[in-house]
């Protein structure tokens, strides 16, 4: 497989693998929280239907935290955590891709001004 930065556009499939990977992420948690609070009702604070699952998936990297809903047991806090670590990296890929199109765009207009007039961009 060829390396992605040598591929055609490495950037619109740096943003299509993130627009893949965040409501994936989401629906993984969401599915393991709707699980844990299916297996044993002490694993979070009150119970969680999938609607609540998803809440809890989205005000953990929001990091709102509002309180209502609580991770109670070890296990459950040790996926509340891998979540936060997880959306840790989803966040810190989004800035690289972010910034990253920044400088291609800052890179491009400063190599078109440098060309005689008339002349074609590479």
């Amino acid at each position: 497989m060829a390396d992605p930065a040598t591929r055609p556009h490495p950037r619109i499939r740096a943003a299509e693998s993130l627009a893949v990977a965040v409501p994936l992420v989401v629906v993984v948690f969401a599915s393991t929280y709707l699980a844990m609070a299916g297996v044993d009702a002490a694993n979070v604070s009150q119970p969680l239907d999938h609607v609540g699952s998803v809440y809890v998936t989205v005000t953990v990297p929001a990091t709102v935290g509002f309180g209502d809903v609580v991770a109670q047991t070890r296990p459950a806090r040790i996926v509340v955590t891998v979540q936060m670590l997880a959306d840790l990296v989803l966040i810190g890929l989004t800035a690289r891709l972010l910034v990253g199109a920044a400088r291609y765009r800052v890179a491009q207009h400063h190599g078109a001004s440098q060309q005689p007039p008339g002349a074609r961009p590479p």
